[in-house]
């Protein structure tokens, strides 16, 4: 499905905001609603709504959002769009994922310990930079204790910038505030936006709960 160049939501200017000041975010449009997309995912809603970790996962998702998310507002469904109970969820215990494009950004599963578990797929550039500059991390992610990197060769859309992240619950808050993962996730999920609506060879499939849209929306304006 071919739209508009996401550069008409967000422009250059707003790009080069986005990349190098971590705070910043520029918010156009209105909340994306439709009630036969709604009523797709209505009844794998209310099966999440029941489980004992929905209000920490909103959290979670919320505060991702809204940090690395371009334009979110106005970017929703066109742009990324967020699944509930996805059809794997009995095999690898995901509760959902963000996608943007064919590449799932975001992914949240429940780990053998009962706790909540964010795998990301980010730029590496950030990283190697900071490298090239300091020739060592040091302490740098001495805050994100369960931190794991994993070489990643999927999502040719990618191209060869992308190195996959899996983090904690209880280190997601200091991973999100980290200057270098947040460059690498707002720089790889901006490149990827980018690449939205330009697809030849094949027909993203959007699978949209709005429902869980809407109760993240709602977190974020009363975070």
């Amino acid at each position: 499905l071919k739209q508009i160049k996401f550069e008409s939501i967000f422009d250059l200017t707003c790009q080069h905001y986005w990349v190098n000041n971590l705070t910043y975010n520029y918010l156009s449009g209105t909340k994306f609603g439709n009630n036969e997309i709604r009523m797709q995912f209505n009844e794998k809603f209310k099966v999440l709504k029941t489980k004992n970790y929905f209000s920490r996962f909103v959290n979670i998702v919320a505060l991702y959002i809204k940090n690395a998310i371009p334009n979110y507002r106005a970017s929703e469904y066109n742009y990324w769009n967020i699944t509930c109970l996805p059809y794997d969820t009995f095999k690898m215990d995901i509760i959902s994922r963000i996608n943007i494009n064919t590449v799932p950004v975001f992914s949240i599963n429940l780990d053998k310990d009962n706790q909540l578990s964010i795998m990301l797929f980010i730029s590496i550039l950030p990283f190697i930079e900071y490298l090239k500059a300091n020739l060592r991390f040091g302490n740098l992610f001495e805050n994100v204790q369960y931190l794991c990197f994993f070489l990643c060769d999927s999502f040719k859309i990618a191209e060869d910038d992308i190195i996959q992240v899996e983090i904690k619950e209880v280190d997601f808050i200091n991973a999100i505030n980290n200057e270098i993962i947040l460059s690498a996730i707002r720089l790889f999920n901006l490149r990827i936006m980018n690449k939205t609506g330009n697809e030849s060879k094949y027909t993203r499939m959007r699978t949209h709960c709005l429902d869980l849209s809407d109760c993240i929306f709602e977190r974020m304006e009363n975070s």
